[in-house]
């Protein structure tokens, strides 16, 4: 009896053993893991990164989801690693024949920073307001006022920026982004340029026929602040006349600022610019604002060169008498801070900012240069100075417009050739022609030689016969077919308010608007 149970206690201890290394006792001791993967930045899920943990490992599905099953019991670190993700891991509690929802695994994307300056071409100045995007993503920036921009959190790896900027081509480049960099990426945007008949300028990412009249002014040089004359200008009814423009075809407006310095800006004793009054550029914001209740682009005309010749005196209010922004150095340089830089800069802030194209820095300059119209007999060299220490302001601080000037004739355009300027503006009257053959003032844009394009920013509208089928010489459809046909990039009639002895509207514009429709294809800006 006691041989007999001793082996069956032997047998006993060989069958226990045999029960506790089976599979249905290993599964007892395990448990599985199911949990998700998503982006640290974005929390949206991250499919097909790779779960792992003591060799075993999962795929997560298009939700983000996984699933490990017969993990130990135990603290176990479950790592999570994807494509353009750095890894990481969390550490997860396995109880016994249990399913544990671990925490979720957030992965950061491999990033970097972008950083740059956006530039013109023409002259290295730079481009405030341009935006700048990365391709595939939402990340965007806008350049400051110095022309420089900073994108942080770029995805590491090849990536595409885009530039664009109103007025100018857009540019793209491809950039590698390694992970936790800094990389410098600046651009160079050009403007278009299309010469030839029919000629355009690129606005608003479109090429357009700038096709326009001279508002000029309600009341010539008090549009814009207040004086000894009181405040008078009429809101109410300068919305009236740009809603009758635009139903009349008028897609750029030219207007007057400052004109001969009658209101503003406001001058020291000295001669020096002190800034502006409290209405003027409340007053900018109501024009700019009027324009785009319209779907009417503005050329605003600085100034005048009237503002250079000699002072007049109406009561207290001195009109001209400001050569010195010219001849003197100091009171330029007030002038250009002072005026010019917080003009350009409150536009360039302005919701409405796009309805301003550019900026005509001064009307007929030539009227008081010396070996010109004479007037002041201003030094060429000294004005054409000014003309591109404008213009330079315009690049760095308008966020985008344009700059010209108006020449007072077609054949001294040339004076305004390499300074800068974005397109070129020429003036044209009937009484140029000198009794000769009609239209011998007006030469074809190729004969100019310019290396931009060419508006002619102002021509008579009183001088002309008025049929809608008439072609004969200085007749409205005359002006318009051969402003275009000579292969100008606009043309901006004088003028829809100005009671001068070339204005006539209310005559003109059956012809303007019935140009504008059949030519609609390529006028504008729209």
């Amino acid at each position: 009896m006691t041989r007999l149970s001793a082996s069956a206690c032997l047998l006993a201890v060989l069958l226990a053993s045999i029960t506790n290394h089976s599979p249905a006792n290993a599964a007892g001791s395990t448990g599985n893991i199911t949990g998700s993967v998503a982006d640290a930045s974005t929390s949206t899920s991250i499919s097909g990164a790779t779960v792992s943990m003591s060799g075993k490992t999962a795929i997560t599905d298009s939700t983000g989801h996984y699933t490990l099953s017969g993990v130990p019991v135990g603290t176990q670190t479950v790592t999570a690693t994807a494509s353009a993700y750095l890894t990481n891991s969390v550490m997860v509690s396995v109880t016994r024949r249990s399913t544990v929802t671990a925490p979720r695994i957030n992965l950061a994307p491999y990033s970097g920073t972008v950083t740059g300056a956006v530039t013109r071409t023409t002259d290295g100045t730079v481009i405030a307001g341009a935006a700048v995007t990365v391709a595939g993503t939402t990340l965007t920036a806008t350049t400051d006022s110095g022309g420089s921009f900073s994108i942080s959190k770029v995805p590491a790896g090849t990536q595409t920026l885009t530039v664009s900027a109103s007025g100018f081509q857009t540019s793209s480049q491809s950039i590698n982004v390694p992970n936790g960099s800094i990389v410098t990426s600046n651009f160079s945007l050009a403007t278009a340029t299309v010469s030839g008949p029919g000629s355009t300028i690129l606005w608003n990412g479109a090429n357009s026929y700038l096709f326009g009249a001279n508002y000029a002014w309600q009341n010539c040089g008090t549009d814009f602040g207040t004086g000894g004359w009181g405040k008078y200008t009429d809101w109410n009814a300068i919305s009236t006349d740009f809603a009758a423009m635009h139903s009349q075809g008028v897609s750029v407006v030219r207007w007057w600022v400052f004109a001969d310095g009658r209101y503003s800006p406001d001058f020291n004793s000295d001669g020096t610019v002190s800034g502006f009054d409290s209405y003027v550029l409340g007053n900018i914001d109501q024009a700019l604002q009027i324009a785009a209740n319209n779907h009417i682009y503005l050329l605003l005309t600085v100034m005048d060169s009237t503002m250079w010749g000699g002072a007049s005196y109406n009561g207290s209010v001195q009109m001209g008498g400001h050569s010195a922004i010219i001849t003197s150095a100091m009171v330029q340089q007030t002038y250009l801070d002072n005026a010019l830089k917080p003009l350009l800069q409150h536009i360039a802030a302005s919701p409405n900012k796009n309805t301003v194209l550019g900026y005509d820095l001064v009307n007929e300059p030539e009227s008081q240069m010396s070996g010109y119209w004479g007037g002041s007999n201003l030094a060429a060299g000294a004005v054409q100075s000014f003309v591109q220490k404008c213009t330079s302001y315009v690049h760095s601080y308008s966020g985008g417009g344009y700059a010209t000037v108006g020449a007072a004739k077609p054949l001294w355009v040339a004076t305004w050739k390499g300074l800068g300027l974005d397109f070129y503006q020429i003036h044209y009257y009937s009484n140029y022609d000198g009794g000769g053959t009609p239209g011998n003032a007006l030469p074809t844009y190729a004969s100019l030689n310019l290396d931009k394009p060419c508006i002619v920013g102002e021509f008579p509208t009183a001088d002309s016969s008025y049929g809608l089928t008439d072609t004969a010489a200085y007749s409205a459809q005359w002006y318009l077919d051969t402003i275009y046909k000579d292969g100008y990039a606009g043309a901006l009639a004088w003028s829809y308010r100005v009671g001068d002895g070339v204005s006539n509207w209310s005559s003109f514009h059956p012809v303007f608007s019935n140009w504008a429709q059949t030519h609609s294809a390529f006028t504008g800006p729209k």
